[in-house]
């Protein structure tokens, strides 16, 4: 075959592939549409060139929503933003509402639900004004009878487009209470019955500035940002009674948020908001009042985690580092009844954390590591404490020291992660001072089962009682576990290496080497 025969059948096919493409493939896709857009029973009316709808609403109630500038609003029978999702919801409706079925010539509307009992809908789209009647069930399939204000056709639509309709004045209404840009808020005041507290962001950072100056619980403060702006109201109340009979004269929680301008020439960002105490007629409700003015109903559980206390929002860092910067950590007891201080050592390597005493329960190693990494107290019992507190709260000297290190360089030492110091503990948690800071701490007592609080706890929560052959010939004993001298250098330990698995949770019991 010449070339000149091989290229023309090439184009040849290259054109067939193109056209079948473009007209089979590509053109199927189009063809689809176009046909779906001929079967809308308002042609030409796109999601966004609605403005404004009118409905009756499950109440009986007419309803007025319109489209504005900031949002949806309603309009009648009350004044009040508007749900974005459920309205939005409702627009795309309309605009896309097509025909399964038609049925041209068509008995008298009641007998399709179309005629007075008819549930009717209006609309407004670039200016003109449209209607939309919704019947009774089709008897087969899952469709609904529909027409338009004319009703010359009837045509069977989705009844799953057709309940879009079926709403509630409260549906309409927007149900979030404060919509705010959570980055542009750079002060919080909050107060409770007892208290309060004002923080201010500077350089990306929060600080406390009352009732006492320091650095804030970024955790704490996300987290009543991020809850004031997803509450949602369970209620409306649109004509409110005086303060008093909603609980709200001497609110049990007051919150004011402001920040920067959300656009340049628009002032700057302001939302308040008070919360009552339980309402009389509803005990499982409380109200609560934006600085606009709107009454809401709001559910208690609603609000039960907004901090109510200064401790709440300080700073309670103990220590924190990434879990896989750790190579060693250095444990170093208080030794009993006079005898000198125990230490022990655990190391990560390939075959996770070993230990240089005697093996660990499996997992024990990994969980006091990844503590460790971001240890908070549970709050602070003093910023300054004296020597005389310090030994009050065992810790002069400390119960336990704990010491986490990084990989150790080629030359010089291996850098300090964390330096934590725990001393006596009771039903509230076990006291604890942090190289950071000078504060005392107070850990929470759930964490008495992953870090230890004194030898005796080591011992019965975190060393194996399952002996491996190797720890009784390398001389630890059955009974004790190996007693090490104190470390003579950052990073070193002594004694036998006891290896046990990966502490994962598919971990097996430990295995002799």
């Amino acid at each position: 075959m010449s070339p000149r025969v091989t290229l023309i059948l090439f184009l040849l096919a290259a054109g067939l592939g193109a056209f079948v493409y473009l007209y089979e493939i590509r053109g199927a896709d189009q063809r689809k549409e176009a046909e779906a857009r001929a079967k809308r029973l308002f042609p030409g009316v796109e999601v966004s060139d609605i403005d404004a709808i009118w409905l009756t609403t499950t109440e009986g109630k007419s309803a007025e929503v319109v489209r504005q500038a900031r949002g949806w609003q309603v309009e009648k029978p009350v004044v009040a933003p508007g749900d974005p999702v459920a309205l939005d919801g409702m627009a795309n409706a309309l605009a896309e509402i097509s025909s399964q079925a038609t049925i041209p010539d068509p008995q008298a509307p009641e007998v399709y639900g179309l005629g007075d009992s008819a549930r009717v809908v209006k609309f407004r789209a670039k200016g003109a004004e449209h209607e939309l009647r919704i019947g009774k069930s089709v008897p087969v399939g899952a469709n609904t009878y529909a027409s338009t204000a004319d009703i010359k056709a009837v045509y069977a639509v989705p009844t799953y487009r057709a309940t879009t309709f079926q709403k509630s004045l409260d549906d309409l209404r927007e149900h979030r209470v404060l919509r705010f840009d959570r980055n542009s808020i750079d002060r919080i005041e909050v107060g409770w019955t007892a208290g309060g507290v004002v923080l201010e962001k500077k350089d990306d950072a929060w600080r406390l500035t009352s009732p006492v100056e320091g650095p804030a619980d970024d955790d704490t403060v996300d987290k009543l940002l991020s809850d004031a702006s997803y509450l949602r109201a369970d209620g409306f109340i649109d004509s409110p009674p005086p303060d008093d009979a909603l609980a709200l004269a001497n609110p049990e929680v007051t919150l004011a948020l402001s920040g920067k301008p959300p656009a340049a020439g628009q002032p700057p960002t302001s939302f308040t908001l008070k919360l009552g105490g339980p309402l009389p007629s509803n005990p499982k409700r409380r109200a609560l009042r934006t600085g606009d003015g709107a009454v809401y109903e709001i559910a208690t559980e609603r609000i039960a985690e907004f901090p109510r206390d200064v401790t709440a929002y300080r700073f309670k860092e103990v220590s924190r580092f990434s879990p896989s910067d750790a190579s060693r950590m250095e444990l170093t007891f208080q030794g009993e009844a006079g005898k000198p201080a125990l230490v022990v050592g655990l190391d990560r390597g390939d075959a996770g954390w070993t230990s240089n005493a005697q093996p660990l329960v499996p997992g024990k190693a990994a969980r006091l590591a990844a503590e460790l990494s971001h240890l908070r107290a549970a709050g602070i019992v003093n910023d300054h404490p004296t020597e005389a507190e310090l030994k009050a709260h065992g810790l002069a000297p400390p119960q336990v020291t704990i010491r986490v290190l990084g990989a150790k360089p080629a030359s010089g030492e291996a850098p300090l992660l964390a330096d934590v110091e725990i001393g006596t503990s009771d039903a509230q948690g076990a006291a604890a001072k942090s190289s950071k800071s000078e504060a005392l701490y107070r850990l929470g007592p759930e964490l008495a089962e992953h870090v230890p609080e004194t030898l005796a706890v080591w011992r019965e929560k975190f060393v194996s009682k399952e002996r491996p052959g190797a720890a009784s010939a390398a001389g630890s004993g059955a009974g004790t576990p190996a007693e090490l001298p104190p470390p003579q250098g950052e990073g070193q330990g002594g004694g036998n290496e006891d290896v046990f698995p990966p502490t994962t949770q598919q971990e097996a019991a430990p295995k002799s080497p």
